[in-house]
């Protein structure tokens, strides 16, 4: 049976306007969101933690990873591990898989003394790391397993080549893969 050709033409206008008002609705999310992170970024550097938390809780819903996981900066910052440890968790299986929010995770759960649970932690990430093909992975993510791989015991050397460096290279303004490389050439106290 064929619909008649007037219905067909109001169907495709009710898609047209519903496809463009999904789009523009997309679009005002992400520009709040982009907004609320600049906002959470300019709090947490001047010291604002209270702040940067609040503008964070407000945006939860905004499908913004990176201004969530400052919130949980902001958390641990302040000293509330708990909620930062679960923050961080909550973060890494809406975004799995996540390597910095476990890392962020691992860190407030060590900080309240839960290592058994931050070494099981440790223990998922080398398993994604084994599950994920490392290439297909964000900059963040990258410096965040070369890490973990460290407390698990891996060799400097080649954290530092395969996760480090090769974050520079991928992103050469990421700022914390250059820390973590020097936190890493001071460990072993190679200045």
């Amino acid at each position: 049976m064929r619909l008649p050709s007037t219905t067909c033409s109001r169907c495709a206008r009710f898609c047209l306007v519903g496809w463009w008002s999904i789009c523009w609705w997309a679009v005002a999310v992400e520009v709040g969101a982009a907004d609320s992170l600049s906002e959470g970024r300019d709090r947490f550097q001047r010291g604002d933690y209270a702040g940067c938390i609040a503008v964070a809780t407000e945006s939860q819903g905004a499908m913004n990873l990176d201004l969530q996981l400052l919130r949980v900066r902001a958390l641990m910052v302040t000293g509330s591990y708990d909620q930062a440890a679960l923050a961080a968790y909550q973060q890494s299986q809406r975004w799995y898989p996540n390597v910095e929010a476990l890392m962020l995770a691992h860190d407030a759960l060590t900080q309240i003394g839960q290592l058994n649970v931050a070494r099981t932690l440790l223990d998922h990430i080398a398993e994604i790391g084994q599950n994920t093909p490392i290439e297909s992975w964000r900059t963040n993510n990258r410096v965040a397993f070369g890490r973990a791989m460290l407390l698990r015991g891996e060799e400097p050397k080649r954290v530092l080549d395969l996760y480090f460096t090769a974050a520079t290279k991928q992103d050469p303004t990421y700022l914390p893969a250059y820390l973590a490389a020097g936190e890493l050439a001071l460990s072993k106290s190679d200045y």
